[in-house]
């Protein structure tokens, strides 16, 4: 390795080992990550050695007068919770790109009472710069959740869970390549009203319609979210228990 390259390797930002020491500690192997950012996997297990140190410079930046103009945003609460869901969200190697955090970011700011705050492409730009973020395509043989703690999850804590329900109240939902999901309970005796996420919240197609077959939301990557899906599943317990009381008689019954 010449000179020249290892000087760059070292000068990586402080944002960059943060953010990469966050996304170990989440179980992400230092492979996955070298794929992932374009920095060898010694560099990044020599980072995780220094995991402490590395920490402590990061958190000294964030008052360092050289770079207050950069580091502090205008509204620092909703900057410190978007970039802690981004470095969690590419930890388990999900995809994340512009449009969805800007939309996650004005989630973020709603909830913390900041009416005013509205996520635009020059402000998208500074959050990038900030804690130096480069969009990348994810690659390896772990580009998705990590599998190992899937399986573990599955048998183990989920059937925990799912011995305290019949099985009429157990439903499974599966999501197409057309971002649509397929819900029904385990004993086949109810199936739900197919969920769809496409990109516009009003296509212009539904303009004559008065009634869908099914539920809608739009999201600009056309992906369901996890905040979608939380108010899907709140919206379904609240409207299977009256379908089970009217005989199922409505749309969604067997």
């Amino acid at each position: 390795m010449s000179g020249g390259v290892k000087r760059k390797l070292d000068n990586q930002s402080i944002e960059k080992k943060y953010e990469i020491i966050l996304q170990l500690e989440k179980g992400t192997k230092p492979a996955d990550l070298s794929c992932q950012h374009g920095i060898p996997a010694n560099t990044i297990s020599g980072w995780k050695k220094k995991a402490d140190m590395i920490k402590q410079m990061y958190e000294k930046s964030v008052f360092d007068p050289a770079r207050k103009k950069l580091r502090v945003a205008e509204h620092k609460d909703v900057d410190d919770a978007l970039f802690q869901w981004f470095t969690n969200t590419r930890a388990t190697n999900l995809p994340v790109n512009g449009p969805l955090l800007m939309e996650k970011a004005d989630i973020i700011a709603a909830k913390l009472g900041h009416p005013d705050f509205k996520a635009s492409q020059g402000w998208l730009d500074h959050f990038k710069k900030r804690h130096n973020i480069v969009f990348k395509a994810i690659c390896g043989e772990s580009a998705a959740v990590q599998q190992e703690q899937v399986d573990s999850w599955l048998k183990t804590q989920m059937r925990t869970i799912l011995d305290t329900y019949e099985t009429r109240n157990i439903f499974n939902a599966d999501e197409t390549g057309l971002t649509v999901l397929v819900p029904a309970n385990m004993d086949g005796s109810q199936k739900l009203p197919l969920y769809v996420i496409g990109k516009s919240k009003n296509p212009r197609c539904f303009k004559q319609t008065k009634v869908l077959q099914c539920d809608y939301d739009g999201q600009p990557s056309a992906w369901i979210t996890g905040d979608l899906f939380s108010a899907w599943v709140k919206k379904v317990g609240q409207e299977v228990p009256s379908r089970e009381k009217e005989g199922g008689t409505d749309r969604g019954q067997l």
